[in-house]
């Protein structure tokens, strides 16, 4: 089998969507593959913009969960487990541990396509989960 355990790394955009479609794509392929997605709140983001407004955290959360939910329900039209987890921290950072402690065997995300100076100061979350994971990472591009 080529896998059991998928994670996919959603942060709702276009590449990310394109990323889930590519799970369920594979997952189609043996009930028994599992799909896990990970949501991560960016606590910097999230204190920065939210420092003094109360009502733009409460906005911010429910816009989360109601970006989750329509992930699950497209997940639970599949026979496989699936699994939608929220997670605070540096989104690659919180990739690779997730993966290591669920034991998934593939990470599926998608990229921006930063190239040259920008990625180098921009930095670029999947660059850094390809060069630091343990698992095989799929990446989406448009």
């Amino acid at each position: 089998m080529l896998c059991t355990k998928l994670l996919v790394g959603y942060d709702g955009s276009h590449l990310a969507n394109l990323a889930l479609e590519k799970a369920i794509e594979i997952a189609k392929i043996d009930e028994r593959i599992q799909i896990h997605v990970l949501y991560i709140e960016n606590e910097s983001i999230t204190y920065d913009y939210t420092a003094n407004n109360e009502g733009i955290v409460k906005t911010l959360h429910v816009k989360d969960h109601r970006l989750l939910k329509g992930v699950e329900s497209q997940l639970h039209k599949l026979p496989n487990f699936s699994l939608v987890s929220i997670e605070k921290g540096h989104p690659a950072e919180a990739i690779l541990s997730y993966a290591k402690k669920e034991l998934c065997d593939l990470i599926i995300m998608g990229s921006r396509g930063l190239s040259g100076l920008k990625e180098i100061f921009l930095g670029s979350i999947s660059h850094h989960v390809v060069q630091r994971a343990e698992v095989p990472v799929l990446i989406v591009k448009h």
